[in-house]
Protein backbone atom coordinates (compact mmCIF):
# COMPACT_ATOMS: atom_id res chain seq x y z
CA UNK A 1 0.00 0.00 0.00
CA UNK A 2 1.33 3.50 -0.89
CA UNK A 3 1.61 5.38 2.37
CA UNK A 4 3.85 7.99 3.86
CA UNK A 5 7.56 6.58 5.73
CA UNK A 6 6.60 6.84 9.61
CA UNK A 7 3.10 6.63 9.22
CA UNK A 8 1.22 5.06 12.20
CA UNK A 9 -1.70 2.76 11.00
CA UNK A 10 -4.06 0.90 14.12
CA UNK A 11 -5.15 -2.82 12.30
CA UNK A 12 -7.92 -4.98 13.34
CA UNK A 13 -5.69 -7.57 12.68
CA UNK A 14 -2.30 -9.22 14.80
CA UNK A 15 0.56 -9.42 12.36
CA UNK A 16 2.85 -6.47 10.98
CA UNK A 17 1.57 -6.26 6.85
CA UNK A 18 5.29 -6.00 4.74
CA UNK A 19 6.96 -2.91 4.83
CA UNK A 20 5.67 -2.17 8.52
CA UNK A 21 6.49 -2.81 12.36
CA UNK A 22 4.42 -3.28 15.54
CA UNK A 23 4.93 -0.65 17.40
CA UNK A 24 6.46 -1.72 20.49
CA UNK A 25 9.15 0.11 21.31
CA UNK A 26 12.25 -2.21 19.50
CA UNK A 27 14.45 -0.97 17.45
CA UNK A 28 15.53 -1.31 13.98
CA UNK A 29 18.97 -1.47 11.90
CA UNK A 30 19.88 2.55 11.12
CA UNK A 31 21.77 0.72 8.01
CA UNK A 32 18.62 -0.82 6.06
CA UNK A 33 16.11 1.93 7.58
CA UNK A 34 17.89 5.53 7.42
CA UNK A 35 14.90 7.45 5.62
CA UNK A 36 12.78 6.20 8.70
CA UNK A 37 15.82 7.90 10.40
CA UNK A 38 15.74 11.23 8.91
CA UNK A 39 11.72 11.74 9.72
CA UNK A 40 11.85 10.27 13.32
CA UNK A 41 15.23 10.28 14.61
CA UNK A 42 15.48 9.70 18.47
CA UNK A 43 12.12 10.56 19.23
CA UNK A 44 11.76 6.86 20.24
CA UNK A 45 15.10 5.76 21.48
CA UNK A 46 17.61 4.73 19.32
CA UNK A 47 21.84 5.68 19.51
CA UNK A 48 21.84 7.33 16.56
CA UNK A 49 24.25 5.39 15.07
CA UNK A 50 23.28 1.79 14.35
CA UNK A 51 20.15 1.89 15.73
CA UNK A 52 17.07 3.25 15.42
CA UNK A 53 13.73 2.90 17.77
CA UNK A 54 10.43 2.26 17.17
CA UNK A 55 7.39 4.06 18.88
CA UNK A 56 5.65 1.95 22.16
CA UNK A 57 2.19 2.29 21.37
CA UNK A 58 1.35 -0.98 23.92
CA UNK A 59 -1.34 -0.26 26.18
CA UNK A 60 -0.57 3.41 25.55
CA UNK A 61 -3.20 6.17 24.47
CA UNK A 62 -1.30 8.30 21.86
CA UNK A 63 -1.89 12.54 23.04
CA UNK A 64 -1.69 15.13 20.35
CA UNK A 65 1.59 17.06 20.81
CA UNK A 66 1.78 20.38 21.86
CA UNK A 67 4.84 22.14 21.96
CA UNK A 68 6.26 25.29 24.07
CA UNK A 69 5.83 27.70 21.31
CA UNK A 70 2.11 26.83 20.95
CA UNK A 71 -0.37 29.45 21.53
CA UNK A 72 -3.59 27.57 21.90
CA UNK A 73 -4.88 27.75 25.97
CA UNK A 74 -2.94 27.28 28.61
CA UNK A 75 -2.23 22.98 27.70
CA UNK A 76 0.65 20.62 29.25
CA UNK A 77 3.36 20.42 27.19
CA UNK A 78 3.77 17.20 25.18
CA UNK A 79 6.51 17.41 22.90
CA UNK A 80 6.24 14.71 19.90
CA UNK A 81 8.16 11.56 21.75
CA UNK A 82 7.36 12.28 25.14
CA UNK A 83 6.27 9.65 27.48
CA UNK A 84 3.93 9.91 30.90
CA UNK A 85 1.49 8.44 33.14
CA UNK A 86 1.81 5.39 35.18
CA UNK A 87 1.27 1.98 34.16
CA UNK A 88 0.82 -0.04 37.09
CA UNK A 89 1.73 -4.17 36.56
CA UNK A 90 -1.53 -5.06 38.46
CA UNK A 91 -3.37 -5.85 34.91
CA UNK A 92 -0.36 -6.97 33.13
CA UNK A 93 -0.56 -10.09 31.26
CA UNK A 94 -4.38 -10.81 32.38
CA UNK A 95 -5.82 -8.62 29.77
CA UNK A 96 -8.55 -6.95 32.21
CA UNK A 97 -7.06 -3.83 32.70
CA UNK A 98 -6.54 -3.70 36.61
CA UNK A 99 -4.12 -1.23 36.98
CA UNK A 100 -4.30 0.85 39.88
CA UNK A 101 -2.75 4.34 41.60
CA UNK A 102 -2.10 4.20 45.20
CA UNK A 103 -3.41 7.77 46.67
CA UNK A 104 -1.97 8.22 50.40
CA UNK A 105 -3.08 10.72 52.77
CA UNK A 106 -0.57 13.05 51.99
CA UNK A 107 -2.42 13.19 48.43
CA UNK A 108 -5.89 13.73 50.18
CA UNK A 109 -5.30 16.52 52.16
CA UNK A 110 -9.05 16.62 54.01
CA UNK A 111 -8.62 18.38 57.36
CA UNK A 112 -11.48 18.34 60.34
CA UNK A 113 -14.10 20.49 59.73
CA UNK A 114 -17.48 21.13 61.70
CA UNK A 115 -20.69 21.52 60.31
CA UNK A 116 -24.16 23.20 62.28
CA UNK A 117 -26.29 20.71 63.80
CA UNK A 118 -29.46 19.67 66.00
CA UNK A 119 -30.47 17.65 68.21
CA UNK A 120 -33.66 16.89 69.01
CA UNK A 121 -34.57 14.50 72.92
CA UNK A 122 -36.80 11.38 73.60
CA UNK A 123 -37.74 12.26 76.75
CA UNK A 124 -39.47 9.62 79.46
CA UNK A 125 -38.41 7.81 82.71
CA UNK A 126 -36.32 5.07 84.11
CA UNK A 127 -37.19 2.79 86.85
CA UNK A 128 -33.89 2.56 89.12
CA UNK A 129 -33.51 -0.68 91.67
CA UNK A 130 -31.44 -0.75 94.76
CA UNK A 131 -30.73 -4.37 95.57
CA UNK A 132 -30.68 -4.79 99.26
CA UNK A 133 -28.42 -6.24 101.48
CA UNK A 134 -28.08 -9.05 103.90
CA UNK A 135 -27.33 -7.71 107.34
CA UNK A 136 -24.82 -9.11 109.81
CA UNK A 137 -26.29 -8.18 113.22
CA UNK A 138 -24.43 -10.63 116.36
CA UNK A 139 -26.22 -10.07 120.09
CA UNK A 140 -23.21 -10.80 123.13
CA UNK A 141 -24.42 -11.75 126.77
CA UNK A 142 -22.27 -11.06 129.48
CA UNK A 143 -22.39 -12.82 132.93
CA UNK A 144 -20.70 -11.50 135.73
CA UNK A 145 -19.76 -13.88 138.39
CA UNK A 146 -19.15 -12.62 141.92
CA UNK A 147 -18.51 -13.94 145.24
CA UNK A 148 -20.41 -12.03 147.31
CA UNK A 149 -23.29 -14.30 147.17
CA UNK A 150 -23.74 -17.87 149.63
CA UNK A 151 -22.58 -20.43 147.92
CA UNK A 152 -23.24 -24.07 148.56
CA UNK A 153 -23.29 -27.79 146.94
CA UNK A 154 -26.25 -28.29 144.11
CA UNK A 155 -27.51 -31.64 144.16
CA UNK A 156 -29.33 -31.60 140.76
CA UNK A 157 -28.34 -34.24 137.66
CA UNK A 158 -28.53 -31.15 135.13
CA UNK A 159 -26.88 -27.39 134.88
CA UNK A 160 -29.26 -24.92 135.60
CA UNK A 161 -30.15 -21.36 136.77
CA UNK A 162 -31.58 -20.96 140.12
CA UNK A 163 -35.02 -19.76 140.07
CA UNK A 164 -34.08 -16.29 140.99
CA UNK A 165 -31.75 -16.11 138.36
CA UNK A 166 -28.98 -15.34 140.78
CA UNK A 167 -26.72 -18.08 141.03
CA UNK A 168 -25.92 -20.74 138.77
CA UNK A 169 -24.45 -24.46 139.38
CA UNK A 170 -23.55 -27.39 137.24
CA UNK A 171 -24.83 -30.30 138.07
CA UNK A 172 -23.80 -32.42 141.44
CA UNK A 173 -21.42 -29.03 141.83
CA UNK A 174 -21.24 -26.01 143.91
CA UNK A 175 -23.42 -22.97 143.26
CA UNK A 176 -22.03 -19.74 141.95
CA UNK A 177 -23.39 -16.40 142.65
CA UNK A 178 -24.11 -13.95 139.77
CA UNK A 179 -23.95 -10.40 139.50
CA UNK A 180 -26.06 -9.57 136.66
CA UNK A 181 -25.76 -10.14 133.05
CA UNK A 182 -25.34 -7.70 130.30
CA UNK A 183 -26.37 -7.74 126.32
CA UNK A 184 -24.57 -5.59 123.50
CA UNK A 185 -25.99 -5.64 119.85
CA UNK A 186 -23.14 -4.97 116.70
CA UNK A 187 -23.35 -4.69 112.96
CA UNK A 188 -25.60 -4.06 110.54
CA UNK A 189 -30.01 -4.63 109.88
CA UNK A 190 -30.45 -6.20 106.80
CA UNK A 191 -32.52 -4.39 104.07
CA UNK A 192 -34.86 -5.07 101.13
CA UNK A 193 -34.81 -4.10 97.51
CA UNK A 194 -35.74 -0.09 96.97
CA UNK A 195 -37.29 0.52 93.65
CA UNK A 196 -37.66 4.35 92.37
CA UNK A 197 -38.97 6.33 89.07
CA UNK A 198 -36.82 8.90 87.44
CA UNK A 199 -38.77 10.85 84.97
CA UNK A 200 -38.32 13.22 82.55
CA UNK A 201 -34.91 11.93 81.22
CA UNK A 202 -33.29 12.20 77.88
CA UNK A 203 -33.48 8.46 76.98
CA UNK A 204 -32.11 8.87 73.24
CA UNK A 205 -32.89 10.86 70.47
CA UNK A 206 -32.02 12.27 66.36
CA UNK A 207 -29.17 14.45 65.11
CA UNK A 208 -29.32 16.29 61.85
CA UNK A 209 -25.85 17.70 60.40
CA UNK A 210 -26.35 21.09 57.88
CA UNK A 211 -24.47 21.85 55.02
CA UNK A 212 -21.87 25.03 56.60
CA UNK A 213 -24.46 27.26 54.85
CA UNK A 214 -26.60 26.55 57.95
CA UNK A 215 -25.86 29.63 60.69
CA UNK A 216 -29.21 28.22 62.96
CA UNK A 217 -27.99 25.45 64.45
CA UNK A 218 -25.04 24.32 66.89
CA UNK A 219 -21.66 23.21 65.24
CA UNK A 220 -20.77 19.76 65.62
CA UNK A 221 -17.29 18.33 65.00
CA UNK A 222 -16.50 16.01 62.14
CA UNK A 223 -12.81 14.37 62.21
CA UNK A 224 -11.58 12.79 59.24
CA UNK A 225 -10.03 9.99 59.24
CA UNK A 226 -8.02 9.06 55.55
CA UNK A 227 -5.97 5.86 54.73
CA UNK A 228 -4.19 4.84 51.92
CA UNK A 229 -6.71 3.45 48.78
CA UNK A 230 -6.17 2.60 45.34
CA UNK A 231 -8.01 4.10 42.81
CA UNK A 232 -8.35 2.38 39.12
CA UNK A 233 -6.58 4.00 36.26
CA UNK A 234 -7.87 2.10 33.05
CA UNK A 235 -10.20 4.09 31.48
CA UNK A 236 -12.74 1.33 29.07
CA UNK A 237 -10.53 0.62 25.95
CA UNK A 238 -10.19 -1.44 22.52
CA UNK A 239 -7.06 -3.30 22.14
CA UNK A 240 -6.08 -2.14 18.50
CA UNK A 241 -2.10 -3.41 16.40
CA UNK A 242 -0.98 -0.29 16.12
CA UNK A 243 1.95 -0.49 13.27
CA UNK A 244 4.61 2.19 11.74
CA UNK A 245 5.38 2.24 8.06
CA UNK A 246 9.16 1.61 7.53
CA UNK A 247 9.23 2.00 4.02
CA UNK A 248 6.95 4.25 1.64
CA UNK A 249 7.02 7.98 0.02
CA UNK A 250 8.65 10.58 1.34
CA UNK A 251 6.37 13.27 2.63
CA UNK A 252 7.43 16.25 1.34
CA UNK A 253 7.38 19.54 3.85
CA UNK A 254 5.16 22.38 2.75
Amino acid sequence: MDCFIGTIYAFGFNYAPVGFAFCDGKTVPFTQYQALYALIGMYYGGDGRTIIGLPNLQSRVPVGQYTSSSTIGNLTVHNIGATGGLENSAGKGTGIGTGTFTLTPAQVPLAAHTHPSTFTPTIGSQTVKIPGATGTLAVGVEVDVTTSASAGTFSGTTNQLSTLGKSYAAAGGTQTALAGVKTTVSGNASTGDINFTLNNLVTGGTAAVQANTATTASAVNVPVSVSSVSVPTVMPFLALNFCIALNGLWPDRP
